[in-house]
């Protein structure tokens, strides 16, 4: 187990021994919060690890993989919020990729900043996104596109820690 599998996993115990000690906490309630953050944190260690098979690779650093990631964790995490809060409605919309094209920079973060919601900044990422926009043409970009996909997903990981309250 890595350092931010251990760091995930003894943060779920943290966060379960709290609710255990929360006298209006029922045992079946424990149960649901117990598996419901093991299973997000299973989804959101296995995106991280794909993003850094990407960034690994010899090759250049692919812009359509590190989106099909991104897409491939909402989707997993889509599934589960809908059989967790069915009244929800789809609470993560996937990027919408119009073609099976190659992706250059200026679309990859096009379909960020629209994923983002524009000037609501829906993951607090303009900022990284303006700071990749200053630097599209050098040469690590796409290496800072994986990275900021990681925040990204470290983001909506944390908002669904958060929503474990709803949960109860």
């Amino acid at each position: 187990m890595n350092n931010s599998a251990f760091n995930s996993y003894e943060s779920i115990l943290n966060i379960i021994e709290f609710y255990r000690i929360q006298p209006r906490i029922q045992d079946f309630q424990i149960e649901k919060i117990e598996e419901y953050l093991i299973l997000m944190s299973a989804h959101y260690q296995e995106s991280l690890r794909e993003i850094d098979d990407c960034i690994g690779l010899s090759e250049p650093v692919c812009l359509e993989d590190i989106v099909d990631v991104l897409n491939s964790y909402l989707n997993k995490v889509g599934e589960e919020l809908e059989k967790i809060f069915p009244e929800n409605i789809n609470v993560f919309s996937p990027i919408n990729i119009h073609s099976n094209a190659k992706i250059i920079e200026i679309q990859a973060l096009e379909l960020y900043r629209n994923f983002n919601g524009g000037e609501s900044d829906l993951y607090r990422i303009k900022e990284a996104l303006d700071c990749l926009d200053n630097n599209i043409y050098e040469e690590d970009f796409a290496e800072n596109f994986a990275l900021l996909t990681k925040d990204i997903l470290s983001k909506i990981n944390s908002d669904l820690i958060v929503k474990v309250d709803d949960l109860l």
